[in-house]
C-alpha cells in the first residue's frame, strides 16, 4: 500500500504556477515530492510565483526558479535531511548564495514568517 501525501497551498499561492516553473526547478520539485512521499510528509507550498510578497531579496520566485515549502508538522530533522539529500544530488542545479557564494538547491531558513524550505535553481 502506498503512502498518501497531502499537497496544499497557502491561500494566496496559485497552484497553477507550478506549471510555469523552469525545467531545473521541475527537477527539484520532483525530488521534493518523492522525498515527501517516501517519508510521508505533508507538502504545503507557501510561495511559488504569484503570491506578491514584498521585500524579496531576489527575483527567483518571479522568474519561476523557486518555491517555498512549510515544514510545519514535519518530524524534527526531516527538513535538514531533505536539504542535505537534494543538495548532494542536485546542488549543481542550485543558485549561488549572495551571502557565501556557495551553490545550493535548498536552504532551510526564516525570513520573518517562520522556518521553511526555499528550493531554487540557478539561471540557465
Amino acid at each position: 500500500m502506498s503512502k498518501m501525501v497531502l499537497v496544499t497551498c497557502k491561500d494566496e499561492v496559485v497552484d497553477r504556477d507550478l506549471l510555469e516553473l523552469k525545467e531545473h526547478a521541475h527537477t527539484l520539485l520532483g525530488f521534493v515530492l518523492s522525498f515527501c512521499m517516501v517519508h510521508n510528509l505533508p507538502i504545503r507550498f507557501t510561495s511559488i510565483k504569484s503570491d506578491n510578497v514584498t521585500g524579496r531579496v531576489s527575483t527567483s520566485h518571479i522568474e519561476s526558479r523557486a518555491f517555498d515549502l512549510s515544514i510545519k508538522n514535519w518530524p524534527s530533522g526531516s527538513a535538514w535531511k531533505l536539504c542535505q539529500e537534494i543538495n548532494e544530488k542536485y546542488g549543481y542545479l542550485g543558485a549561488y548564495s549572495n551571502s557565501d557564494g556557495k551553490q545550493r538547491a535548498c536552504v532551510l531558513h526564516d525570513v520573518g514568517q517562520g522556518q521553511h524550505l526555499h528550493i531554487q535553481c540557478k539561471r540557465k
